[in-house]
């Protein structure tokens, strides 16, 4: 009879995964050495291990190839959104794997309502305020939005100093009227902590382009018009850095938040970062945009850290990364990865084929998906549509 497992001297169990060059392998190792594998490793133990964008290698199992990512301002269009039904697990087509696990509440039990409109300025029972004056309509969503992508503007900011308030509110008012000729979101919060509605939440926004997502019972290719976008006056930072926004944007989001949350029956999982949806089908990568790869604050606007999801597109549809995708992002994305990576594994397993057959089968129905729509190249204006499981 085997005897109890020895304890582990974490002391040298880190030394020992700074080691291996693998984000994914590593993260693998420290979960099963900490014998939790729910235990997620500290982002502050993570931040010497950056993976270098010049690795060769990955690992060949998991890493197809070495196209370095980009995080470009601008947003792609995306034309009217159209439910697509999946086959079932029984059925003869590839069935993209399900979501399973925690499933988080609806919405907010907090009841959040319209007190008064003074103007332009729309004031909420929860604190919120929403300035109107740049509101702007565009095509018109067949549906409520059930989800929310969280985007950085890309701007570039000056310093947030007092003395420098004119010249902030000048630049300010720049990017807003550059985001409402774009139509690019719904949302923007400035370093003032000011929220401004840009594109009116019925209509959709070109926001997310490529992109992938999935719940429990969907998954959504294309997400401009199901989701809405809320975007933070600031830049991205690289992997574990500590966003740059400020004290006010992170409240006034809250607020925004709770709002289109109870307003729209908004799961919380469906609350993610552009990083965690953007794709490139044109080399199945993962992470075409990378803004908040990492480091967007969930806990402090009331949501549960939803990095740990399994990241669909890699889950659903076969969609691979490379070392550049792990250099942009943080400890924390790379856990939605490994979910990924491992409830592809386990599909695989279950049907009996290897990952290689499983993820090119994924990538066909993905394709087919999209052609259904008749979608442009990949760097072109993407349709968007709904599968049903």
């Amino acid at each position: 009879m085997a005897g109890p497992t020895p304890k582990v001297n974490r002391s040298w169990a880190d030394p020992l995964a700074n080691r291996i060059p693998d984000p994914v392998a590593k993260l693998r190792y420290l979960r099963n050495v900490r014998g939790d594998d729910e235990t997620v490793p500290e982002v502050s133990r993570w931040r010497r291990a950056r993976v270098p964008v010049a690795a060769a290698v990955v690992v060949a199992s998991l890493v197809l190839g070495g196209t370095v990512m980009r995080s470009p301002a601008k947003r792609e269009k995306s034309p009217e959104a159209v439910a697509v039904a999946v086959p079932g697990a029984t059925g003869p087509a590839v069935v993209a794997p399900v979501v399973s696990g925690t499933v988080h509440a609806a919405a907010p039990h907090t009841k959040v309502w319209l007190v008064e409109t003074r103007g332009t300025l729309e004031s909420w029972s929860n604190g919120l305020q929403v300035d109107t004056s740049l509101t702007v309509s565009n095509k018109k969503r067949k549906a409520a939005p059930t989800g929310i992508v969280f985007h950085t503007t890309e701007s570039q900011m000056d310093t947030f100093e007092p003395e420098k308030a004119q010249r902030l509110k000048i630049l300010a008012r720049g990017l807003l009227n550059y985001v409402r000729e774009e139509k690019g979101y719904h949302y923007v919060i400035d370093r003032f902590g000011r929220a401004f509605r840009i594109v009116a939440e019925e209509d959709v926004a070109y926001h997310a382009g490529n992109s992938v997502w999935g719940d429990e019972k969907h998954t959504w290719t294309g997400l401009n018009d199901d989701f809405l976008a809320v975007s933070l006056e600031s830049a991205t930072r690289t992997g574990d850095e500590n966003p740059e926004i400020t004290p006010a944007q992170k409240l006034a989001l809250r607020l925004l938040v709770e709002m289109l949350r109870y307003r729209f029956g908004i799961a919380a999982r469906n609350c993610v970062t552009h990083a965690q949806v953007s794709v490139n089908p044109s080399n199945f990568r993962v992470g075409w945009h990378t803004d908040w790869a990492g480091n967007f604050p969930f806990e402090e606007i009331g949501l549960p850290d939803n990095y740990q999801l399994p990241l669909a597109a890699v889950e659903r549809y076969g969609f691979g990364y490379d070392p550049a995708f792990f250099a942009a992002t943080g400890a924390r994305m790379w856990r939605g990865v490994v979910a990924a990576e491992d409830r592809l594994r386990a599909e695989a397993s279950r049907r009996q084929i290897s990952v290689a057959q499983l993820r090119a089968e994924l990538r066909k129905l993905y394709h087919q998906h999209t052609r259904a729509q008749d979608v442009p190249a990949p760097n072109q204006p993407e349709t968007a549509h709904k599968e049903t499981h």
